[in-house]
């Protein structure tokens, strides 16, 4: 692996690959490809897997796909440790980015409306590390060392150190089980990477966010023009297979692969344009996500591109969909709590078992971890709260009880 990173590393120098760029994640995998043969060819066999599987059925389902996460705060300056707050929007955000519920899709023009997709995605902060203790899903490093998102130039030995609590970094959690998403200064050298399925060195998949720009922040602040969480939206399009809406090439030579993304020229970095604007004989389609328009104005994925992502779930992620580290799920039979319906609209009805008694504060929570509904309720008894004001997603009835914790899922589908 060394050796590897060595002769990468070298190449990234020669080529001043890292610098003042937006997202590497191509740039990456490129450089990869051309030097590593094992990496190209682990690359090159889960493609074909995702081709596959995007041939062999049907994938544009209404379905929610819970993708379990843990966030590595990884900091040297203060500002760098980012709060509890700020990681609860980002995954907020992200929730409602890959399930068509972002606030911001006015900025869709009716050309394109059509062709905007609910993803599916859930995304949750683990509750439970690979040890089985219990979490919350973020993991907070101090570190000796500048910038050290920038993983490019900031190596022991070529190897990059954000990725090991050894080097001053933060070690993955089973990628098998874990969307591992690393937030750390690369000192605005890019603002976000995201790694492709099949890459070579499974403790570095992920994604990278420079600390700035991951979470909702103050439009005034240092974070603008992407302080909407965006940028963790465009890298997990590259973790579930995604490429660049204009395809790298500077021209209409090449596109991203994806039938209802129309060519485009270049990106629209640092700007927030009007529609329409043309290139390749064309209207671009700017609003998407996995273009570098302000943050403001990404507003959508498309069925095509949300195909591309199932099938790579399936196919290559598919370990996430087996995950339990979200939460730990009781047998039904065992559990105390009764939840119906299940789905459910606006109301939900909660049993608790003879077995729970006394008073008890009743929470529900979101994938994030928010509380949405807390009440101090008598255990004995049907209890009905109105759910008429949460959104579609997964949520969790929480409660103590003798000094042990209880969660049972259901889900909102209005």
């Amino acid at each position: 692996m060394h050796l590897y990173w060595l002769m990468l590393f070298s190449f990234f120098f020669l080529q001043n690959t890292f610098a003042q760029e937006h997202c590497i994640s191509q740039r990456v995998l490129n450089e990869k490809l051309t030097l590593h043969a094992d990496s190209r060819n682990s690359y090159l066999q889960a493609q074909k897997n995702i081709s596959h599987r995007l041939g062999s059925q049907a994938l544009n389902r209404n379905e929610v796909f819970t993708i379990p996460v843990v966030v590595h705060v990884v900091w040297k300056e203060a500002q760098e440790n980012i709060s509890d707050d700020i990681i609860f929007s980002q995954i907020e955000s992200l929730n409602k980015d890959f399930q068509q519920r972002n606030t911001n899709q006015n900025v869709i023009p009716n050309e394109f409306a059509g062709l905007a997709a609910d993803i599916g995605f859930e995304f949750c902060l683990a509750n439970i590390d690979p040890l089985g203790a219990q979490t919350n899903g973020i993991v907070r490093t101090e570190t000796d060392y500048s910038c050290i998102g920038n993983f490019g130039e900031v190596t022991e030995n070529g190897v990059p150190r954000v990725y090991y609590t050894n080097l001053g970094g933060s070690d993955a959690w089973d990628s098998d089980r874990y969307l591992n998403i690393w937030v750390a200064s690369t000192c605005r050298q890019f603002v976000g990477y995201g790694s492709f399925p099949g890459e070579f060195i499974k403790e570095e998949d992920g994604i990278i966010v420079h600390s700035d720009f991951f979470g909702i922040r103050d439009q005034a602040s240092t974070s603008a023009p992407y302080f909407l969480g965006k940028t963790a939206t465009h890298e997990i399009g590259h973790y579930f297979n995604l490429r660049h809406i204009w395809g790298e090439s500077g021209s209409c030579d090449m596109d991203d692969g994806i039938s209802d993304t129309p060519f485009q020229e270049t990106s629209y970095l640092n700007s927030c344009p009007i529609h329409p604007i043309s290139s390749c004989g064309s209207n671009d389609m700017f609003m998407n996500f996995m273009d570098y328009s302000d943050d403001e104005c990404l507003a959508m994925f498309t069925l095509e591109q949300k195909n591309t992502m199932l099938a790579t779930l399936m196919a290559e992620r598919a370990s996430l969909l087996e995950s339990d580290v979200c939460v730990k799920e009781e047998i039904v039979f065992d559990t105390p709590i009764f939840l119906y319906p299940n789905p459910a609209k606006d109301c939900l009805n909660i049993l608790l078992d003879e077995t729970i008694q006394g008073t008890i504060d009743l929470r529900i929570l979101n994938t994030a971890g928010q509380e949405v509904y807390i009440n101090t309720i008598n255990a004995s008894g049907l209890h009905a709260p109105d759910l008429s004001h949460l959104a579609n997603g997964i949520y969790f009835v929480n409660f103590n009880h003798n000094d042990e914790v209880y969660f049972s899922k259901f889900v909102i589908a209005k």
